[in-house]
């Protein structure tokens, strides 16, 4: 699982592995201390690997490896440009669900071609047979 934290001091967003290196413990469950920092151990082999990151259009943008190849990775290859975004105009909505069951329950439903049109029916616009 990841895990964005906001780093307000530097105003940009780090993305890494919800898991302390020391502890495994979730650091989606820590705390960020008043510089915008993740507390960690203070020791050497406590180290969070970054996934290299950027923001466009209000959107967070990651490399998905840490490998310090890919360090500068985002300076080659750029997210893909929506124009639409910088339209002020243009809306849009953001949200999201928790939903109490595991990915296996996602994927298996997700894979299901009937699944959409037969327990969400009427809810997807569909072409009907001519």
């Amino acid at each position: 699982m990841l895990w964005c934290g906001g780093i307000r001091t530097e105003n940009e967003w780090k993305v890494f592995d919800d898991r302390c290196p020391h502890r495994l413990a979730p650091l989606s469950e820590g705390r960020v201390d008043q510089w915008g920092r993740l507390q960690l151990y203070s020791f050497e082999k406590a180290c969070v690997a970054v996934y290299p990151s950027t923001v466009q259009n209000d959107i967070v943008w990651f490399w998905p490896n840490t490998d310090s190849r890919y360090k500068d990775i985002l300076t080659e290859k750029k997210p893909s440009y929506v124009p639409e975004l910088d339209d002020p105009s243009f809306s849009f909505q953001i949200f999201n669900r928790d939903i109490p069951y595991g990915c296996e329950v996602l994927i298996e439903n997700l894979m299901d071609p009937s699944h959409v049109p037969y327990a969400h029916h009427g809810m997807t616009r569909t072409q009907q047979p001519r």
